[in-house]
């Protein structure tokens, strides 16, 4: 094996879990307030929950995530299985179709926080002679960039992104109606934006809100 199929491996593995809990957080979120709603689909069919073998979907996050690293793509591109939402159950149908399309995004950034938090919590009182004391702490690290990630990328306005979806409810019925309405056009467009490098113009902004959160969280630790 060589120098670069090294490095790839090991990226791989760090990344691997916070791959995984951003979905996973992201998907929660939005089951969690679909329910808050009224919808209780989610919960009956058992994807109200944090475990992993609920929303991993095969090729979605497992295959594509391996292709992304194998390929050295700028970007890990992935996705779960959707959480099933009957909107007819829901109780103030706009206000809630915002806030559960928001919730996956704000969820992100809850748990980006949280790894704010264990970053900094690691690197206080963990000594770093303890043999996990580096993975653990590049893995916090990228746990905060990865949640970052996906909520400034799933506000994108194309569906089926939560954008998308957050840009139907505000706009007129006649245009949300267009938005919402399906079309194989949309993946085509999304996948040639990630291909084409343009979505990684999003780099700096992540970059920036990423540091934002560890300076917050710093700062709490400094004050406690």
């Amino acid at each position: 094996m060589d120098i670069v199929s090294q490095q790839t491996l090991q990226l791989l593995c760090l990344q691997a879990v916070p791959f995984i809990v951003s979905f996973i957080f992201h998907e929660f979120g939005h089951a969690l307030m679909a329910y808050y709603f009224g919808d209780d689909t989610a919960k009956t069919q058992g994807k109200l929950t944090l475990n992993p073998a609920v929303h991993i979907d095969p090729i979605g996050t497992i295959a594509a995530p391996l292709i992304c690293a194998v390929m050295q793509l700028p970007i890990f591109f992935g996705w779960t299985r959707p959480i099933p939402i009957v909107s007819r159950k829901f109780k103030h149908l706009k206000r809630a179709l915002f806030w559960v399309a928001c919730a996956g995004p704000l969820m992100n950034i809850f748990v980006a926080c949280v790894s704010g938090v264990l970053f900094h919590a690691l690197r206080i009182f963990v000594p770093s002679s303890f043999y996990l004391f580096e993975p653990l702490v590049a893995m916090a690290r990228l746990c905060i960039t990865q949640n970052i990630a996906l909520a400034f990328f799933s506000l994108l306005p194309l569906p089926p992104l939560d954008g998308a979806k957050i840009l139907a409810v505000i706009l007129p019925p006649a245009l949300a109606e267009k938005i919402e309405r399906p079309s194989q056009t949309y993946f085509f467009i999304l996948f040639a934006l990630l291909l084409s490098g343009i979505l990684s113009q999003l780099s700096g902004p992540i970059i920036w809100a990423s540091h934002m959160v560890l300076v917050g969280t710093g700062y709490l630790f400094r004050f406690l």
